[in-house]
């Protein structure tokens, strides 16, 4: 039997990857870095939680309390990004321009970007570095196929019961990620891995629905408490809010109806399993 620690390899690779773009970000203020920096802090999230789940170990909040307060700051840089491009998309897509609205988002990026790079400064790994540790020292942790096993199982019982969440687009699309991420530690050949692909298709329409909820509401903010509404851009930004919110419905649509097919699948994979 392997004893490699299995979710302290991921953990690592994807601290040493933090690094690297948390230095980029700090000298630079670069925004691929900053968007790399939030990718990677997802990951490291979703393996914390199998370290507290597998060893009853403190709360989410109490080891990475200082990792997600950056999260937050560097989420708001993204934000007024995805909503600049939704908005040059959906200026080819209408044919129409919305210059007011695409210079207040420009200037909220230059802002956000200011903030992103103060935080990035500001921020400290301790805690990155303690639940490495934690990992490493953790016994239960240290056979890699009891582990997968455990891994399986969890998977198994999120997807299951995601229909919890349902009625709280958000939660499941947070949840469906980390399954995503676990799946991705399992071996090539095992009897989950083919919801893989499957998990990254529902979760572009999740992602792509959270994008356009963002775009929304930014957009009606902008309307609604800053641009007058004698200015011609004012009506046609009310039609492209309807145009995006039935977007976002088609796209709910979709990665819920994909979301109940890999419930069904993976409930027909655990019954074929031998136990």
């Amino acid at each position: 039997m392997r004893s490699s620690n299995l979710i302290l390899l991921h953990w690592n690779n994807e601290y040493q990857h933090f690094k690297k773009n948390l230095t980029v970000g700090r000298k630079k203020g670069d925004s691929e870095a900053i968007h790399e920096v939030r990718v990677t802090i997802k990951k490291l999230r979703a393996y914390l939680k199998l370290l507290l789940i597998f060893t009853n170990k403190k709360t989410e909040d109490e080891l990475f309390a200082k990792t997600e307060e950056l999260f937050k700051v560097l989420g708001r840089h993204r934000d007024v990004e995805i909503s600049l491009e939704l908005t040059s998309q959906y200026e080819k897509k209408i044919k129409e321009k919305y210059p007011e609205l695409k210079s207040f988002f420009e200037k909220q990026k230059e802002q956000t970007l200011l903030w992103s790079v103060k935080a990035l400064n500001k921020y400290r790994d301790k805690e990155l570095k303690h639940i490495g540790k934690l990992i490493a020292k953790s016994p239960g942790l240290a056979e890699d196929e009891i582990v997968i096993q455990k891994i399986a199982s969890l998977i198994i019982t999120s997807l299951l019961l995601a229909k919890e969440n349902f009625a709280v687009p958000h939660k499941l699309r947070q949840e469906l990620k980390e399954v995503y991420y676990w799946i991705k530690m399992l071996p090539e050949k095992h009897f989950l891995k083919p919801l893989e692909d499957k998990l990254h298709d529902l979760l572009d329409d999740f992602g792509y629905w959270q994008d356009h909820q963002v775009f929304i509401t930014r957009a009606k903010h902008f309307r609604k408490d800053y641009l007058p509404g004698s200015f011609g851009e004012f009506d046609k930004l009310k039609q492209l809010q309807a145009t995006a919110n039935d977007t976002a419905e088609d796209l709910l649509k979709s990665g819920m109806k994909k979301t109940k097919k890999v419930m069904a699948e993976v409930s027909k994979l655990n019954k074929l399993e031998p136990a």
